[in-house]
């Protein structure tokens, strides 16, 4: 792990405070090594900046205990939110991988999205699809 982040951050110094981070949060948030890594990859690979990174992932990590998500599914969701950063914005379908993985945040994302369009008529169907209606 060390050297793909020496790799990654140009720096054994940095290398070194970014696995001891990995290592810090896994264990904080009973979670594999491995899992967190990934999560703190993606992250860092878009943002350049370990603070962000930490924050990124935590906030990451601190939705999956709440809602109870899997691993698989929170290491697929890094894997499209890093995607997000990196495009600079976001579609509908990538607010569908928030819903996704966290199902709690709908009821608040469709909200969001009637306030913003003023549309009342937005909704999800039978389906559990977002679908807004125009």
């Amino acid at each position: 792990m060390l050297a793909t982040w020496h790799t990654l951050t140009g720096s054994a110094k940095e290398g070194q405070k970014l696995v001891d981070m990995t290592t810090k949060m896994a264990i904080a948030a009973n979670n594999s090594v491995s899992m967190v890594d990934q999560l703190n990859q993606k992250f860092y690979s878009i943002s350049k900046n370990v603070d962000l990174t930490g924050k990124l992932t935590k906030s990451v990590l601190t939705l999956q205990d709440a809602f109870g998500a899997t691993d698989d599914s929170v290491k697929n969701f890094g894997v499209q939110f890093s995607q997000m950063m990196a495009n600079g914005k976001v579609s509908a379908q990538d607010m569908m991988s928030f819903v996704n993985v966290f199902p709690v945040l709908r009821t608040n994302l469709l909200k969001a999205e009637r306030a913003v369009t003023h549309n009342s008529k937005a909704y999800y169907g039978t389906n559990e699809r977002f679908d807004v209606s125009w």
